[in-house]
């Protein structure tokens, strides 16, 4: 800022300026013959004004022109330095700043200063003193000095007022550490892409830990006080087409929440630049589907995973692979092949692993189970239960369901305004008596140990209590940890339910032996659970080969009655 650079050169030059009684100084700048971002953003003749009156500072620009009828005018015509008395303005003469009678300005003596670079003359001071004489002692390589410092600063000012308008354009992330307070602070496109409840991060707020798994990808400038990470959003572009091609670790905040289509993209041959193998797909899908809109992300030097806005009809599918005929790809589209609750991640990761002729259900469930199993030592072989069967509009209760779920499931700052809630109500149940209480609980809360022993009081309290389990996609949780964590509270005693967070998620499928029942909640009832879906068929098949039951939290569509009847019933049974 222009205002330190001139409170130095003030402190490394008081003595002087002391001694010579001088209060009040006005740098002229005139216009400069540098090439530097600062020219691009003024007129040709335009010069800049300090007036200093320590320890204020302002600052002003006007056309050359305006300097007519100014006492720097007359330094113009010779450039010698000169000295005048209050005495010596027996007319008017203007100063440089207000543009008004200098002889209104309090002073005994003025000196007028010419600074040189180089032979050009680039600036020079008014320096107002209070004595009747003054000589300072300042040097023309100090004065140079200065004025070069000032005029990097105006350069700095509209350089980095660029970059700000590149940063705030949603391309880059970039985080600040503060090294002496351990804070973070985050842009405004890395909090909200990323799902963070707020800008500024401690080392000891919740989400800390998953900043610190992010920070892993960033590049990284580390400074006396301060740590900088960057990282561009869009590894490549191609602006001709408008194709960004994103970090695969973004591929989950796409943000289409409805129904949506995932094309896997692999060059076989891997001969062409990715943002090339991009552009490829990107006109071809435009051509085949004009209206959608297409979100790339680069899974390795030459696989690129696609997220389109809306399912790929049978048709269009056949017209891609007639435009694409040389290339390989997958399609998926959700719900109709998979749960919107899918890691894409994972799905991507297992594409690029087995790289299949097509999709099949069957072979990536078996493909995630396959995973759990090396990451867990557990029995694989379900129990199967005896079949219920009971009309759906025979409504019967499993409890009170004490605190529901938020509805939206992309919110950080949802899930903690639910977790201090839910630990409350831990509270009020061991003080108040509930009939039947069913508590939510997140799976990621399990891990505290305080809400652990609250739920070790309440099974004591409440024998036959069940539990709600929801896990949060944000959060990017481990199998292994919400196994570990359902084990954990099976020991306790409890009833396990768990909701569509889990159950939905392949990925997760191994947590099902542990659980007692599974959860439709009331906003997942709002269409038809089948409406010729055959990934629901297939997912509500599996749940009654594992011998699960599952309840409804509001009634069910009339179109599903016979699915319903066929695989659950709507009563829970611990035994």
């Amino acid at each position: 800022m222009y205002r330190n650079i001139i409170l130095e050169f003030l402190a490394n030059n008081d003595q002087t300026l002391h001694e010579n009684g001088c209060y009040q100084m006005t740098i002229v700048l005139f216009p400069s013959q540098t090439l530097g971002c600062n020219r691009l953003f003024k007129e040709d003749d335009d010069v800049t004004i300090y007036h200093i009156k320590n320890p204020y500072t302002f600052e002003k620009t006007y056309s050359m022109h305006n300097l007519e009828g100014t006492i720097v005018e007359l330094l113009i015509e010779d450039q010698n330095k000169k000295k005048f008395s209050y005495s010596d303005f027996q007319y008017e003469i203007k100063d440089p700043y207000y543009l008004k009678d200098i002889r209104e300005q309090k002073f005994l003596s003025i000196e007028v200063m010419p600074i040189f670079t180089n032979n050009d003359f680039i600036a020079c001071a008014l320096n107002y003193s209070n004595k009747e004489e003054m000589d300072l002692h300042i040097s023309n390589k100090k004065w140079s000095t200065f004025i070069h410092k000032l005029l990097e600063e105006q350069d700095k000012f509209y350089s980095d007022d660029v970059l700000w308008k590149i940063i705030e354009n949603e391309n880059l992330y970039y985080i600040v550490k503060n090294i002496n307070r351990n804070k973070y602070f985050m842009n405004k496109q890395f909090q909200d892409d990323y799902q963070y409840s707020k800008n500024l991060i401690s080392v000891q707020d919740k989400e800390y830990s998953q900043l610190k798994k992010h920070l892993s990808m960033f590049k990284k400038i580390v400074d006396d006080k301060i740590e900088i990470y960057y990282l561009a959003k869009n590894l490549c572009s191609d602006l001709d087409n408008q194709v960004d091609v994103y970090l695969f670790a973004l591929i989950n905040h796409h943000h289409f929440k409805e129904k949506y289509a995932f094309i896997f993209a692999k060059d076989l041959e891997d001969h062409q630049p990715i943002i090339e193998f991009s552009k490829k797909y990107f006109m071809a899908i435009k051509k085949v589907i004009p209206d959608s809109i297409c979100k790339f992300y680069q899974i390795d030097k030459n696989t690129v995973g696609i997220v389109i806005n809306r399912e790929i009809k049978k048709k269009e599918e056949v017209d891609l692979r007639f435009i694409l005929k040389k290339e390989y790809f997958i399609l998926v589209n959700f719900p109709k092949n998979l749960s919107l609750e899918t890691d894409l991640e994972k799905l991507s990761l297992y594409l690029n692993d087995v790289l299949p002729t097509e999709f099949n259900l069957h072979h990536y469930k078996e493909y995630c189970h396959q995973q759990n199993l090396q990451k867990l030592e557990c029995d694989s072989v379900f129990e199967s239960k005896s079949k219920i069967m009971i009309k759906a509009d025979t409504m019967k209760t499993i409890g009170q369901i004490i605190n529901p779920i938020l509805p939206d499931y992309y919110s950080i700052a949802n899930y903690q305004i639910f977790e201090n809630a839910m630990i409350n109500m831990f509270d009020t149940s061991l003080k108040k008596d509930f009939e039947r209480p069913i508590f939510t609980i997140l799976t990621k809360s399990l891990a505290r140990r305080k809400i652990y022993e609250q739920l070790k009081k309440i099974i004591i309290k409440y024998p036959e209590t069940k539990i709600i389990l929801h896990t949060a996609k944000i959060f990017n949780e481990s199998v292994e940890s919400i196994y570990h964590a359902m084990i954990k509270i099976k020991e306790l005693g409890y009833i396990i339910i768990i909701d569509s967070s889990i159950f939905m998620s392949l990925e997760y499928n191994i947590c099902l032996k542990l659980a007692d029942a599974i959860l439709i909640r009331k906003n997942e009832l709002t269409n038809s659970l089948i409406s010729n879906n055959p990934f629901n068929q297939r997912l509500f098949n599996m749940y009654y080969e594992y011998g699960k039951v599952v309840i409804f939290e509001g009634i069910p569509k009339e179109c599903d009655v016979e699915l319903i009847n066929e695989l659950t019933c709507l009563i829970i049974d611990k035994n």
